[in-house]
């Protein structure tokens, strides 16, 4: 191919690309805008991936799981608290929610049931630092047969900010075969009960969307 064509090439998509860009200017100036995906009831424009989240004094309703102090070794080198600690707080308000269910460590062992984690969204939205208080609270949104889909919320209680909010879908267990497994009938009903509780709080929980029981 020689420099001939190459420029007649160049040419033909430079006047592709332009004939989109006029395409698009002309809509804005008609006043089509952007459109729009509908995620769990929350309207949110094509590109971003963030609701509209409650307010810590909304949150702070729900019974905290844990509350911490935050300790010097959680600082990084950006001068807050780095992301693995984060995801340290989620997990350690992980007993105090599965207390809340009926379920104790001794369940595991004898039962021989319990849960895995399949996916998690994280929102990170506000930092956090030494000294500050920090608690997280949950709100269970949704169960099936076998799955558990919830939110967990990290609220710094020092500055009065919501930091951090974990949407997350786990399983039920058999830890004997290794593969999941039907809740049992007891933990779904506590969960119907905490799901029926949560509804009917005066404030919208917020979805990434791709995500469901």
């Amino acid at each position: 191919m020689n420099v001939a064509q190459l420029k007649r090439i160049a040419g033909f998509y430079g006047r592709v690309l332009a004939s989109f860009t006029q395409i698009g200017c002309n809509a804005r100036r008609m006043g089509w805008s952007q459109p729009k995906m509908d995620f769990g009831g929350q309207r949110l424009r094509s590109g971003t991936m963030r609701p509209a989240m409650p307010t810590p004094d909304n949150i702070l309703d729900l019974p905290a799981l844990i509350t911490v102090t935050i300790p010097p070794e959680w600082e990084d080198m950006n001068g807050h608290v780095n992301v693995q600690h984060y995801l340290a707080l989620y997990d350690q308000a992980g007993w105090p929610m599965l207390e809340r269910l009926g379920i104790d460590p001794n369940y595991f062992l004898n039962e021989r049931q319990g849960f895995f984690d399949l996916e998690h969204h994280v929102w990170y939205l506000a930092e956090m630092h030494i000294g500050d208080q920090v608690s997280a609270h949950v709100r269970v949104l949704a169960r099936s047969e076998k799955r558990l889909h919830g939110l967990v919320f990290l609220v710094n209680v020092t500055r009065c900010q919501l930091s951090s909010v974990v949407e997350f879908v786990a399983t039920g267990a058999d830890l004997e075969s290794r593969r999941t497994a039907a809740l049992p009938d007891a933990v779904a009903a506590r969960l119907d009960e905490l799901i029926a509780a949560h509804d009917a709080l005066g404030w919208q929980a917020p979805r990434c969307g791709v995500m469901s029981a």
